[in-house]
């Protein structure tokens, strides 16, 4: 992760790794601006997450001048990307980390809006894998990802679901699958998923979890 013109990172891979929660990786980008009065110009420049630096996202574009730039959103419903939009600059083009956030761009917004998926190359320490012997008792449930926030994800649908198949039986309860279990990984206020008693026992939260743990937890299940 560079600074205009320095010739070392400011942040190395392994201190991003070891950055506990989304909200302190944040923490580091006031600090993604320029350290000098002059500079370097460059010819191509890609933002992350601008809709929430517009302030430097604006001073970097007026400094190093960039013949050609991308805004790659994080939050395709944030109206910030609007008014970056109308900077003075010939030549910006939007993307989103995934699908649903161009759509929400391209639908909420009105942006010309493509996506991109970001991967890493993450090995687990417990590789489970569908054509492994084991499949059956190596997944065991499924993830739900992101901030806990009751507008982005319908938590109170997904506990009447869980709860109707409870009832109903139909929730592996016996070897050789493991029993159902959800895990929800991310950051915010706990209060705001609303668990149910009922399912209180089949659902594990996961706060602000250290990137390689927040990358292992979903990997064996399904």
């Amino acid at each position: 992760w560079y600074q205009a013109g320095q010739s070392a990172p400011v942040v190395s891979a392994v201190e991003l790794l070891e950055v506990t929660g989304f909200n302190k990786l944040l923490g580091f980008m006031p600090r993604m601006r320029p350290t000098t009065d002059q500079p370097e110009p460059v010819d191509f420049a890609v933002f992350v997450s601008p809709e929430y630096f517009e302030r430097q996202t604006q001073a970097f574009l007026k400094a190093a001048k960039p013949i050609s730039a991308v805004m790659l959103a994080h939050n395709g419903m944030n109206r910030a990307l609007q008014r970056i939009q109308a900077f003075d600059h010939p030549r910006l083009h939007f993307a989103a980390l995934a699908p649903h956030v161009a759509a929400a761009s391209r639908q909420v917004l009105r942006i010309h809006t493509h996506w991109m998926m970001a991967t890493w190359p993450f090995a687990s320490q417990r590789p489970c894998k569908s054509s492994s012997e084991d499949a059956d008792t190596c997944l065991s449930g499924f993830s739900i990802q992101g901030n806990f926030e009751s507008a982005r994800r319908n938590y109170t649908r997904v506990w009447a679901l869980m709860g109707a198949a409870q009832s109903a039986g139909v929730l592996p309860t016996t070897p050789p699958a493991k029993p159902f279990h959800l895990h929800l990984l991310g950051r915010g206020n706990v209060k705001t998923l609303g668990v149910p008693f009922a399912v209180a026992n089949m659902t594990t939260v996961h706060l602000n979890l250290k990137f390689p743990q927040y990358y292992d937890q979903p990997e064996p299940v399904d």
